[in-house]
């Protein structure tokens, strides 16, 4: 799961394939049309959530435990191939280019790959 982080307003929000910004405006984020990969602009920090311990944990709630349960979480680094900052996430062109990079790559990680096993 991807979150945003806004450094503005404090504001942590889940993105979706649909635009979403944090209450002051300032970062916003959406999935791309793979599902996988997202983007955002603006001051933001992305965050990861490990998405199958945290549904481990949620499936347990509500439990008896006075710390909690702990699942993984992470900030996610800006050179992240799966969540990239762009200049403006309204423009399609920018981010359909960065899909065929993001294949691009994909491809020539499998291909180097191939034969290793």
């Amino acid at each position: 799961m991807k979150l945003l982080y806004c450094k503005k307003c404090d504001d942590v929000f889940r993105i979706y394939k649909e635009p979403r910004s944090c209450r002051c405006g300032k970062t916003k984020g959406k999935y791309l049309e793979d599902g996988l990969h997202a983007v955002y602009q603006g001051e933001g920090v992305p965050l990861g959530i490990g998405d199958g311990e945290f549904n481990r944990q949620i499936s347990k709630f509500p439990f008896n435990a006075s710390k909690g349960k702990n699942f993984d979480a992470w900030v996610t680094s800006v050179d992240s191939i799966r969540f990239q900052c762009v200049s403006d996430i309204d423009n399609e062109e920018e981010y359909k280019e960065l899909l065929k990079a993001i294949r691009f790559v994909r491809s020539i990680h499998i291909n180097s790959n191939y034969g290793r096993y």
